[in-house]
């Protein structure tokens, strides 16, 4: 007996961690991961929780899942549960590739990928699904967690700062004139409606102009500006001329009715801008296309050259958009239908017919406006 005693004392601390750990509730956090291919990937992962750092993410298994590829990256994502309850999670957002001598070129000749770590305080919900996410280029260097399904921001974001000599050099800087597109760290005279853009009214310090090239900083970021389309049209100067502007936009913005400041903000375009507008949201359309502002119809092209237009009324003002669905996605930021009230109760017959109305229904009238054929 005395026996069998020692031995449930020695596996009872065992019993009683196991049970322990099996009413712990956790919460399940997964990278992001994207990209792919010899351009490498782009990813957000989880560090460590409550400085453990973690056993495995997303650049590691892309890494495995790579072996034997040479340059060529296979990019997966990564989940892990974790103790749920209040937390410290440290967060990192880089862009990594398979081959080294690809880290060492753009560390030689493009200062390196772009990177941003932090840690937040935040608290995980027991049974919750949360996703590492964020945006990390030349411009924008963030990262945050965010709940799966609803994407709300739980905690604070990591927001990487700018080089502060850069941020030095910028004195005497002017202002973006609108939503200006970019691609890495170039920026053209074609604004492609499916890029990322840097808001209207960011600093900007144009520090030298050659041919049709110029380079600048713009809230501490080194940028590159290209005049590729409409050099027949505009030289490089003008063009600088026009999106380096003295006042800040952001100051006329505000004073614009609510559904267009949104608009503006999402870098989209909605019923009922004006001309001016729709410049500041989505930059202006390619100058070999439309070289009058004037026109009805403003032509922007998306990233297979598919074609999309923003048509205006005779007041100037946008009346609908040509495109397919997925160009609307990009360009359009239509307000959302009401919902429609309760039907009321039939009336009783009546032998004499009902007068027809020619008001408009509330929801017809609540409907964006119908798409414009070319």
């Amino acid at each position: 007996m005395v026996r069998y005693l020692r031995r449930l004392l020695a596996v009872l601390p065992c019993l009683v961690a196991c049970a322990a750990w099996a009413q712990t509730e956790t919460a399940l956090i997964a990278d992001s991961a994207d990209g792919g291919g010899p351009g490498g990937g782009t990813f957000f992962i989880l560090v460590s929780h409550n400085g453990q750092a973690t056993d495995n993410d997303a650049i590691r298994a892309s890494s495995q899942a790579s072996f034997g590829r040479g340059a060529y990256m296979r990019v997966v994502g990564h989940a892990r549960q974790v103790p749920a309850g209040k937390a410290t999670l440290v967060l990192r957002g880089t862009q990594t590739h398979t081959a080294p001598i690809d880290t060492i070129f753009r560390a030689i000749f493009r200062g390196g990928s772009p990177e941003v770590s932090g840690s937040i305080e935040v608290e995980l919900k027991p049974g919750a699904s949360y996703r590492v996410n964020g945006v990390v280029d030349t411009y924008q260097r963030e990262v945050w967690l965010e709940e799966v399904g609803s994407k709300a921001i739980v905690g604070n974001k990591v927001v990487a700062p700018a080089d502060p000599e850069l941020l030095k050099a910028m004195e005497g800087a002017q202002h973006v004139c609108c939503n200006l597109r970019y691609e890495g760290d170039w920026i053209s005279d074609s604004a492609w409606p499916h890029l990322p853009f840097v808001p209207a009214g960011a600093r900007i310090k144009v520090q030298e102009i050659s041919g049709n090239r110029a380079w600048a900083l713009i809230d501490g970021r080194k940028m590159r500006i290209g005049n590729d389309y409409g050099r027949e049209r505009e030289t490089m100067a003008q063009m600088v001329a026009r999106l380096a502007v003295p006042t800040d936009p952001r100051l006329r913005i505000a004073g614009f009715d609510a559904p267009v400041r949104d608009a503006i903000r999402a870098g989209k375009a909605t019923p009922g801008m004006t001309r001016d507008q729709v410049l500041i949201a989505l930059g202006r359309p390619r100058l070999a296309h439309t070289p009058d502002l004037q026109a009805k119809e403003w032509l922007y092209l998306l990233d297979n050259n598919e074609e999309a237009f923003v048509v205006f009324d005779a007041e100037g003002r946008v009346q609908a958009f040509d495109g397919s669905r997925k160009a609307r996605g990009f360009l359009w930021l239509a307000p959302l239908p009401e919902v429609a009230a309760a039907p009321a109760a039939a009336p009783k017959a009546s032998s004499a017919p009902a007068a027809p109305s020619s008001a408009p229904s509330a929801a017809s009238a609540a409907a964006p406006a119908a798409e414009a054929p070319r």
